[in-house]
Parts: structure tokens; C-alpha cells; sequence
């Protein structure tokens, strides 16, 4: 019996899933409680989707292994900045906060000192920075494939250091 993480999409917190080596990933699945069956599943430590009818041993699944249940192949994201055209790119799923940052502020040439200041936003005016290593599929709405952020130093924020 293997212990298995799953993150969902639209859910922050991974669902703790038990499940026999020998199980398809497609059966796997249906403990999920899934709306569709039309899912892309992703390990997070790789780049292609998985398999669905493949085991979980054939998949190298390990105990305690993350996986990534989102309904799309690849997630577009824009990112906004300091009121200049939106950095726009598309992104796999199971793909975390950190890499849609790292590719943000390159492309709006924040200098390499900097970098670090910056963080991703939900929403314009939020206190709260999202997570760098939350799937981007997780902040995503239950059918959507669609993302909008908000770069910025968080001091930017009404004044949250």
C-alpha cells in the first residue's frame, strides 16, 4: 500500500490518497471524486503528463510521492507589471509559483540583484503573496485554464514587508 499526495486543481492542500502498486492510475482516480475524467495527471518532479493506464508501479511511483489532477495540459498565464504589456506564457500544469516568477521577472528585465524582492500576487492590492512552490494548477478555478497575476515587491502592497 503506497501513501500518495494529490493535488487537485483549484485545491491548495493535497488530498492523502492509499493505493496498491499494481492499481492503474486511471482506477486511481476514481477515489478522487473527479468532475471529469478528461484529467491530465502530473508528477511533480517531471515534465510530461503521465500515462492514465499504466500502474502506479510501472509509473515509478514511490510512498509519499506528489502528483498533480488538473483539467488541463498546459495553463496560460499573464503576468502583470508596473503598468507595461503583460508577460504572457503558457505553462504545464503541475508547474510551481517559483518558475512563473523566475520567467517574469526576466522577461520584464528586473535586474539580477533585485529578483528577489519580487513575489506573484492573486489579485491586485493582496497582502499575501502565493506560495513559490504551489502548483500553478492549484490557484486555478475548478474549469479554468486561464491565469492572471500580479508581480510586485510586497512592500508595494500597502506597505506588507
Amino acid at each position: 500500500m503506497k501513501t500518495i499526495f494529490v493535488f487537485k486543481q483549484s485545491q491548495k492542500s493535497p488530498l492523502e490518497i492509499k493505493g496498491e502498486g499494481s492499481l492503474k492510475l486511471i482506477g486511481f482516480l476514481k477515489d478522487l471524486d473527479l468532475k471529469s475524467i478528461n484529467v491530465s495527471v502530473f508528477d511533480l518532479n517531471l515534465e510530461n503528463d503521465l500515462d492514465l493506464n499504466e500502474t502506479l508501479d510501472e509509473l515509478g511511483v514511490k510512498n509519499n510521492h506528489r502528483l498533480v489532477v488538473a483539467n488541463c495540459k498546459k495553463v496560460d498565464v499573464a503576468v502583470d507589471y508596473a503598468g507595461q504589456p503583460s508577460f504572457t506564457d503558457s505553462f504545464n500544469p503541475h508547474n510551481r509559483v517559483e518558475k512563473v516568477l523566475k520567467e517574469a521577472v526576466k522577461h520584464f528585465k528586473i535586474p539580477a540583484g533585485e529578483q528577489s524582492l519580487f513575489e506573484l500576487f492573486l489579485e491586485l492590492n493582496s497582502k499575501e503573496p502565493l506560495p513559490r512552490d504551489l502548483p500553478i494548477c492549484t490557484i486555478l478555478g475548478e474549469s479554468s485554464c486561464n491565469l492572471n497575476l500580479f508581480l510586485a515587491k510586497p512592500v508595494d502592497y500597502k506597505g506588507y514587508e
